[in-house]
């Protein structure tokens, strides 16, 4: 496989290069595994480049699912919005129970300095009834127009106690629904909403393609999703730091820093209207698509090993 063509670098740089590259290669150990290193990655998917010099899994997201298929959390086609949760998705959970405290602080952080404030524009592409995927402390909740009905979806009881403390507060013009629970199985009917936003969360759904096509079952015909997340740069300098940190962050703390959004909400059948690319080196994709009723490609299956 291909990744990103790494730029020329002096005997200094390159040197650095290669001992965080060891490191990254080094800590390929799974929490709770302390001395059992993991198998090296599938090489059943392709990757191509991306035409932001980034890169594109074909099919499904490489890492998301040699994770998923490491850890038991085998992600299959899910449409009646019931049943329980994987390995992985536990794994995601668990961390986020551990950082709610930390979050907004985290997140506040991390949009000042390299994502940029885009959480107003998404909730703006909205109004009715709308879902919020991965709804975390309710950062987005102050934000909705009045009228605005909110149903948030989390994983972590944690994260959704502070949303619900903070839609308690009396600042919040929408009505606000909060759950915990998954979603890549939504606990809602089919055509239950009007739109559905979700900002900075499929960076850390164990199958993002799954959410997609979740999503699209429960948002009306007609209807919008409105995504901002971060993905591959489009500086050279910044996607290599990014290949070298991303399957430690992956392991730690359930992160993909590299994910093109797109693919997934295209194989999911969302008919994509917008895609804005902004925040430091491009790492932001602002995107748009519409519940046009179009047909999902078949869902891919977990790579063999």
């Amino acid at each position: 496989m291909t990744g990103p063509i790494v730029p020329a670098q002096s005997g200094r740089r390159r040197g650095l290069l290669a001992r965080a590259q060891r490191a990254v290669d080094h800590s390929r150990v799974l929490p709770g595994r302390r001395h059992r290193r993991c198998a090296p990655e599938p090489s059943g998917v392709q990757e191509r480049p991306s035409p932001d010099g980034g890169v594109v899994a074909d099919d499904v997201d490489r890492d998301a699912r040699a994770l998923a298929r490491r850890l038991g959390d085998q992600p299959t086609a899910v449409t009646s919005g019931t049943g329980g949760i994987g390995a992985a998705t536990r794994r995601v959970a668990a961390y986020f129970d551990r950082h709610a405290p930390r979050y907004d602080r985290q997140m506040q952080t991390a949009e000042r300095l390299l994502l940029g404030a885009h959480r107003d524009w998404a909730v703006r592409q909205v109004e009715g009834q709308v879902l919020e995927l991965g709804v975390g402390t309710g950062l987005n909740l102050p934000r909705y127009a009045p009228g605005v009905q909110v149903i948030g979806v989390d994983l972590s009881e944690p994260m959704v106690e502070r949303a619900r403390s903070r839609a308690a507060d009396g600042a919040i013009a929408a009505q606000v629904d909060l759950r915990v629970g998954d979603v890549q199985r939504l606990p809602l009917a089919d055509d239950f909403v009007d739109a559905a936003v979700s900002t900075y969360t499929f960076c850390s759904i164990p199958d993002p393609e799954l959410a997609a096509r979740e999503a699209l079952r429960v948002v009306r015909p007609g209807g919008r999703f409105v995504l901002v997340e971060h993905g591959t740069a489009r500086g050279r300098l910044v996607r290599t730091a990014q290949r070298l940190l991303d399957p430690l962050l992956v392991r730690l703390q359930a992160e993909h820093l590299r994910r093109d959004p797109l693919p997934y909400l295209q194989r999911a059948g969302w008919q994509i209207e917008s895609v804005e690319r902004t925040g430091f080196a491009g790492i932001v994709y602002k995107i748009v698509a519409r519940q046009g009723q179009q047909d999902a490609q078949p869902l891919a299956p977990p790579p063999s090993a």
